[in-house]
């Protein structure tokens, strides 16, 4: 059954084209802020951790280039930005593929749905942002950094884990409820914790695959964030500065973040996807999957009866 939903989620992904472009629009931001995140703290680390060598140096030259502590007003407007593109625009792209996938009706129409409801998602996103797992790995690291790991905050980051492992495991369902069913958030995450006990195994399987895919792009992240480190150090080694060696900087950071972050965007839309048939399936809707072909059809549908049976076997109403 995963295995079949995993090979749907990437066709929906190939065979839309006008929606891959709205998603990559709406959902940017959560993938600009996450890879953002995720390149900070590594060059943070690094900066803290090695100062024996030119790491050190060549991080300190990153952060005097792009002058973090010193943007101003342009540091305002962009955190601005980001917030509502992260508040406001990814949860309207979300409602966007949730309705299209479910009604199947012209996509301004989902565009039009998304406009009207996003403020649930949203409102979602603000309760769950402090368990988001990026969020959790970020406090931990500087922890360690800056040398507070004494018992009484480490059994603070503990029962933090705690939280996160809980949401994580026990709120997928939530966002695609919410759209679906139109119910109150609160009822919603009822609902989603219900189905995630009464389909535990499954549930566990869903969001370890997620996860995986998750870990994997942190770790292609955390092997390309050496490209400018190493371009910085062969321009120090040559000893090429001014505006060409800072003007190459500049394009292979922003070109590395921008790349990232299109690719965690496909694969943020991939999920949203995945997470939608899971629920579908977990509920035995039988229409709704022939709707979308995936149902024991002649042309190739990907669930089969045996597959319904299972999924139907459960009273989930």
């Amino acid at each position: 059954m995963i295995k079949k939903i995993l090979i749907h989620s990437y066709l929906q992904i190939i065979n839309n084209g006008r929606l891959t472009k709205l998603i990559l629009f709406t959902l940017f931001a959560h993938s600009f802020i996450f890879v953002l995140t995720i390149l900070y703290n590594v060059y943070f680390y690094v900066e803290n951790e090695f100062t024996l060598n030119t790491s050190s140096e060549v991080i300190n030259y990153i952060f005097n280039l792009l002058n973090f502590d010193n943007i101003g007003i342009t540091a305002v407007i962009v955190l601005i930005v980001l917030f509502l593109w992260y508040f406001v625009i990814g949860p309207i792209g979300e409602c966007a593929i949730v309705h299209y996938l479910h009604h199947k009706h012209k996509l301004s129409q989902s565009l039009a749905f998304g406009f009207n409801n996003f403020h649930h998602v949203a409102k979602f996103e603000g309760m769950t942002f402090v368990f988001n797992i990026v969020m959790f790995l970020n406090i931990l690291s500087k922890v360690f950094i800056y040398e507070m790991d004494n018992s009484f905050v480490l059994s603070l980051m503990f029962l933090w884990f705690l939280m996160v492992v809980f949401v994580t495991f026990f709120f997928q369902y939530t966002k695609t409820i919410i759209l679906i069913e139109e119910i109150p958030v609160f009822d919603a995450i009822k609902k989603s914790m219900r189905l995630s006990v009464e389909n535990i195994w499954t549930t566990v399987k869903l969001v370890g695959i997620s996860l995986i895919f998750s870990m994997r792009l942190i770790f292609n992240i955390l092997f390309i964030v050496w490209i400018p480190l190493a371009a910085i150090f062969l321009l120090q080694m040559f000893n090429i500065v001014g505006w060409f060696a800072d003007g190459l900087v500049y394009f292979i950071f922003f070109s590395l973040l921008l790349f990232l972050a299109y690719v965690n965007t496909l694969i943020e839309w991939y999920f949203r996807v995945f997470w939608y048939l899971a629920y579908q399936y977990i509920m035995g809707n039988e229409d709704q999957l022939h709707k979308l072909g995936l149902y024991n059809s002649p042309s190739g549908g990907l669930f089969d009866d045996q597959d319904l049976e299972q999924a139907q076997e459960k009273d989930f109403n």
